[in-house]
């Protein structure tokens, strides 16, 4: 199933839509926490008497605890019940045990996880069905940071399959699938509006606009290996990946292709990155710098088979390197 290679703009976002890996094999602490489909809530939730729900297992975790839930289908919602860790050293981590197959699938709820105000959190190797939410598949907000998504699927959001807002910052998505989000071209596969976030080695298609939107002005966004492909499923727009505003945006040897454009900068990007690609047969332009887009370095990519051209620069200040252009 996994592919492992490796409020306001919130708000507004939804409102428009209806908008460094550890191992999941095994305890990586000496504190770990158990929960399973056939545990119960009186047990002590060790690894042979698991507790049977979030709710529960989520107020026996501290800093530094590992929670592993194992294999089968849980639908209950999380809402804002996470606590933080305190560092990369002592995080609270929450993940599949021994690789079993894991899907966190809450119906009502608006969202599937939702981060508010945590920290030094790690969700590892769980499939995130937001079929049954009103909004996002994962949201991270309000000042939440530190945050590492791993080896997780994300899909069926209505909404946004993950939405960085409100100040949110230096959070990682790491070898993810992130697929058929949003009804419409406002929702997208990964929605940042927050600095200093990485997005690595991901696998982001068919939602419904962008497969990365980078708005209005995020600033040291870093967007590398990845396959984004097909989507603006609904619509006509939707870049792979669109860097928009701030400083500091970066899209590093991915791959990307089907989509309404490739990779676009514009709307006052500074500094833009679009290095070591490879963008093929998207239907529009496939690298893209607009109007408004300042001082963007495009270098060392191939780009062939875009219907809009294969490098179209309308941009200040744009410099131009040694691409491979059919």
């Amino acid at each position: 199933m996994m592919h492992r290679r490796a409020l306001l703009l919130g708000a507004l976002a939804s409102a428009a839509c209806d908008a460094s890996s550890s191992s999941s094999s095994g305890p990586s602490t000496t504190q770990a926490k158990f929960m399973a489909v056939n545990g119960n809530d009186r047990n002590s939730a060790n690894e042979i008497a698991p507790v049977r729900t979030l709710a529960r297992a989520l107020s026996l975790v501290t800093a530094g605890t590992t929670l592993f839930i194992k294999g089968g289908v849980y639908q209950e919602a999380t809402g804002h019940s996470f606590p933080s860790g305190r560092s990369w050293d002592a995080p609270l981590r929450i993940a599949a045990y021994q690789g079993q197959p894991v899907v966190l699938r809450p119906a009502g709820t608006a969202r599937v996880l939702d981060f508010v105000g945590r920290s030094y959190v790690i969700v590892d190797g769980l499939t995130i069905d937001a079929a049954r939410v009103t909004a996002d598949g994962i949201k991270i907000t309000e000042g939440s940071h530190h945050i590492r998504i791993q080896n997780t699927e994300v899909m069926n959001a209505p909404s946004q399959g993950i939405l960085l807002s409100v100040g949110a910052h230096s959070n990682e998505l790491v070898n993810l699938r992130v697929h058929d989000n949003g009804r419409n071209d406002f929702c997208h596969g990964i929605y940042v509006a927050t600095d200093n976030n990485l997005i690595e080695n991901c696998e982001i298609y068919r939602n419904a606009g962008w497969g990365v939107h980078a708005w209005e002005a995020p600033n040291n966004l870093t967007v590398r290996g990845c396959r984004i492909y097909q989507n603006a499923r609904v619509g006509a727009r939707g870049p792979g990946i669109g860097l928009y505003g701030g400083a500091g945006l970066r899209a590093h040897n991915n791959e990307v292709w089907g989509n309404a454009v490739g990779i676009t900068a514009a709307f006052g990007s500074q500094g833009a990155e679009i290095l070591g690609n490879r963008v093929y047969n998207n239907r529009g332009q496939g690298i893209f710098v607009n109007l408004n887009a300042r001082g963007t370095r495009v270098d060392g990519n191939t780009s062939h088979g875009n219907g809009g051209g294969n490098l179209v620069d309308f941009g200040e200040g744009t410099r131009i390197g040694a691409n491979q252009i059919a």
